[in-house]
């Protein structure tokens, strides 16, 4: 991925269906609904979460996968089954950490 990703690459697709290639099983696709899209900014830092929703069960265990959708292409995020207060499905969330662009230009001069 050589792409910055950031929470307005994915905001326009909440509700929307995904689809995730479990690492080391490229045949087997997952269907995933992206649930929320959240951000959070503080100290020098920008931060994303995805959550998405999946079936009744846990189809693949937290690793680096390729997560798929028409628009966004093909991606590889580490992707895992958290608990929620929801009972309905397995939900699967990605983060994004990554320094803000003013602070990451100033490291690279370091």
């Amino acid at each position: 991925m050589d792409r910055i990703l950031s929470v307005a690459d994915f905001k326009p697709h909440v509700g929307g269906g995904f689809r995730v290639r479990p690492q080391g099983e490229s045949a087997r696709e997952v269907p995933l609904i992206l649930m929320e899209a959240k951000e959070q900014r503080q100290a020098g830092m920008v931060s994303f979460s995805l959550l998405f929703k999946g079936g009744s069960a846990a189809e693949f265990f937290q690793d680096t996968h390729v997560l798929e959708h028409p628009t966004l292409g093909p991606l590889e995020v580490f992707l895992g089954p958290v608990q929620t207060l929801r009972n309905d499905a397995v939900y699967y969330q990605a983060v994004f950490n990554r320094l803000e662009p003013s602070i990451a230009g100033r490291s690279e001069h370091v």
